[in-house]
C-alpha cells in the first residue's frame, strides 16, 4: 500500500483524492486525469477484504477530501455486489466532510436512493472524463480550503499547529482547522478569526479546560460574529445529539445559545453557534477572565442567577429519578475510572504530608462507597460548566459545549464551576498554607464562618462560592448536603486525574494539588455530614 504523501504547512496544494476500484487501468486512468488538474491523488489496491481494508487504513492516514468509489469492488459480473456503498457507508460515518463519489455503471433505482442518504454524488464510468473531474472540482471545492475562493485569516500572533497539539494532544495538519471552517461557511468567501476576548491578543490559541478551541469568526460583509468550537469529531458529534434533544426550542426568552451546525472531517470537529439577543459580541468574556477582572462578588454571580433562571424553567420540573448511587450517577458523567487509574499510577503530592492530610483515594476506595450507596435526584445538568464554557456581558450568561448535557446529579453543575473557582481561577499567589484554611472551611457546607487573615482573593472565592451554593440548594428541598459533598469530591478526583496537557504543565500542576488538598479535607467532612444526617433522622 503506498505511503500517503500529507503536507502539514505552508502552501497547500489542491484537495486530497482517494481512488477505490478494483481494476487497476481504471485506477491508473483517474489518477492521471486528476493530478493533471493538480490534485494530490492516492489510489488504494488490493482485492476483496484486502481492499476494503488498505481503503480505510489509507482514507484515515491520507484524510482526502473527496474519495472516488467503484460500486463493484469484489465482482464486476455479479449483479448483487454493492460492496463500494458499504465502504461509502464506513467513510461517512468517519468523516460528514468527505465528498463522495460513486463511479460504477450499475445505476438502480435501490441504489440511487442508497447514495442519496449518504450524502454522496454518482458518475457513470460512461461518461466522458470532463463529467467525473467536474464533479470532483465541485465537491472538493466544498470540503478544502484552498480548492476554491476562501480565506482564514488567523491572529498573527497564532500558530494553528500549537493550536492543534493543544486540542488534540498529537500533531496534525493544521490545515484541517481551514478545512472544517470552509465546510461551515460554505458559502463564504473569507472568514477572520478573533479571540473571545479582545482585550490583549494573546501569544497562543486559547484552548480551554475541556480541551477545545473556542473563537469567534466574521465573514466578510457581515457584521456579526459566530462562536466556533474546535474539538475532536466525537465530543462534536456527542453535543449534536444531546443539543437537539435537551437544547433546541427548549430555552425560554431571547438570551440563549443557538447550535446552527456541526461539521467533522477525519481527526477535526467543530460546531458553529450564535448567542442568541446579543447584536455584537464584542464586549463579552468567559466567566474565567470576568472573574479575574470583578471584585464584586454580587457582580459574579449575577450570570450564574442569569444561566439558572432560564435553565430551571426549562427543567426544573423533569426532574429523573433512577436507581443509581451517588457514585454511579458521577461514573456516568465523569467516566471516573479512567482518572482514578492515572492517579492510582501518580506520586502522591508532598503537600499531603506536610499538612498531615489523609490519601482522599484510599478513603474512596476503602471507605467511600459506604457514603454514596443512597440513589440520588438527578435532572437536566448542562454536563461541562466550567468558567472557559461560559460566556458573560457582565449580566447575562450564554453557555458552549453541549457534550455531556443530558439527566444527571442534581448539583453536578454548581460543584463543577466551585472546584473550578477554587482550583483554577483562584490566584497563583494565593499560597498552600492560606488555601489549606479556605478549603477547611467550605468543606462543611453547613458552615458560614470565615477564617481570619484571608486575603482579598481568598475572601472574595469564599464569598463566590457560597452564593454559588445559596443558587444551588434553592432549587431542592430539603438540601442534600452529602449529595453536594460526594460532587465535590468526583469533581476533585477529575481533575487530579486530569490527562497530561503538553502545554500548560505549571498551571495543571498547581490546580491539581489544590484538588488533591480539597478532595482530601472533603473525605472526613462527608462522614461528619452524613453521620450528622443519621441523627437528624
Amino acid at each position: 500500500m503506498p505511503t500517503a504523501p500529507l503536507l502539514t504547512n505552508g502552501v497547500q496544494p489542491k484537495a486530497r483524492i482517494l481512488v477505490i476500484d478494483n481494476r487497476e487501468q481504471v485506477r491508473r486512468d483517474v489518477k492521471r486525469g486528476l493530478e493533471s488538474r493538480g490534485y494530490q491523488v492516492i489510489v488504494v489496491e488490493g482485492e476483496g477484504e484486502r481492499l476494503h481494508k488498505n481503503a480505510m487504513d489509507l482514507a484515515c492516514e491520507f484524510r482526502p477530501h473527496v474519495a472516488i468509489v467503484d460500486l463493484r469492488l469484489e465482482d464486476d459480473g455479479d449483479t448483487s455486489d454493492t460492496s463500494g456503498l458499504i465502504l461509502l457507508g464506513k467513510l461517512r460515518k468517519k468523516s460528514q466532510g468527505l465528498g463522495m463519489i460513486a463511479y460504477s455503471a450499475y445505476l438502480t433505482p435501490t441504489v440511487d436512493r442508497k447514495i442519496a442518504e449518504l450524502a454522496a454524488e454518482w458518475v457513470e464510468k460512461s461518461d466522458e472524463p470532463r463529467v467525473l473531474k467536474e464533479m470532483v472540482d465541485k465537491l472538493a471545492a466544498q470540503s478544502c480550503a484552498s480548492n476554491r475562493p476562501f480565506t482564514v485569516t488567523w491572529p498573527k500572533e497564532w500558530e494553528k499547529a500549537d493550536a492543534v497539539l493543544k486540542v488534540f494532544d498529537e500533531e496534525l495538519p493544521s490545515s484541517l482547522l481551514d478545512d472544517v471552517i470552509a465546510q461551515l461557511f460554505e458559502h463564504g468567501k473569507r472568514v477572520w478569526i478573533h479571540e473571545i476576548e479582545e482585550i490583549a491578543q494573546s501569544s497562543s490559541p486559547p484552548v480551554s479546560r475541556g480541551r477545545s478551541l473556542v473563537i469567534k469568526v466574521q465573514q466578510q460583509g457581515s457584521v456579526t460574529k459566530k462562536i466556533v468550537k474546535i474539538s475532536t469529531p466525537k465530543r462534536v458529534r456527542d453535543e449534536a445529539k444531546h443539543y437537539q434533544r435537551f437544547i433546541h426550542e427548549r430555552l425560554p426568552g431571547q438570551f440563549y445559545t443557538r447550535l446552527e451546525a456541526s461539521r467533522t472531517f477525519w481527526d477535526v470537529g467543530a460546531s458553529v453557534y450564535t448567542l442568541l439577543g446579543d447584536d455584537e459580541i464584542t464586549s463579552l468574556r468567559t466567566l474565567r477572565n470576568f472573574y479575574a477582572a470583578e471584585h464584586d462578588v454580587q457582580r459574579l454571580l449575577a450570570p450564574i442567577r442569569f444561566w439558572q433562571k432560564i435553565w430551571m424553567r426549562a427543567h426544573a420540573v423533569k426532574r429523573h429519578r433512577k436507581s443509581l448511587s451517588l457514585a454511579e450517577q458521577y461514573e456516568e458523567l465523569l467516566n471516573l475510572q479512567n482518572n482514578l487509574q492515572r492517579i492510582r499510577k501518580a506520586p502522591r503530592p508532598a503537600v499531603l504530608a506536610a499538612f498531615a492530610l489523609l490519601d482522599p483515594l484510599l478513603w474512596w476506595e476503602e471507605r467511600g462507597s459506604a457514603y454514596a450507596t443512597r440513589p440520588g435526584v438527578r435532572q437536566v445538568i448542562h454536563g461541562d460548566f466550567h468558567a472557559d464554557n461560559l460566556f458573560t456581558d457582565g449580566e447575562r450568561a450564554w453557555l458552549v459545549d453541549f457534550e455531556r448535557t443530558g439527566y444527571g446529579p442534581i448539583y453536578a453543575d454548581f460543584c463543577e464551576l466551585e472546584i473550578d473557582v477554587l482550583t483554577r481561577l483562584l490566584p497563583a499567589s494565593v499560597p498552600i498554607e492560606e488555601f489549606v484554611r479556605l478549603a477547611t472551611a467550605l468543606a462543611d457546607v453547613s458552615a458560614n464562618t470565615t477564617p481570619a487573615g484571608l486575603s482579598d482573593e481568598a475572601r472574595k472565592a469564599m464569598a463566590f462560592v457560597r452564593g454559588l451554593r445559596a443558587l444551588a440548594f434553592a432549587s431542592t428541598h430539603p438540601v442534600q448536603a452529602v449529595a453536594y459533598q460526594w460532587g465535590l469530591l468526583c469533581d476533585a478526583l477529575f481533575v487530579m486525574g486530569m490527562r497530561p496537557s503538553l502545554h500548560n504543565v505549571k498551571e495543571q500542576s498547581a490546580q491539581q494539588a489544590r484538588a488533591w488538598l480539597y478532595a482530601s479535607i472533603l473525605c472526613p467532612c462527608i462522614e461528619a455530614t452524613q453521620k450528622l444526617e443519621a441523627v437528624r433522622l
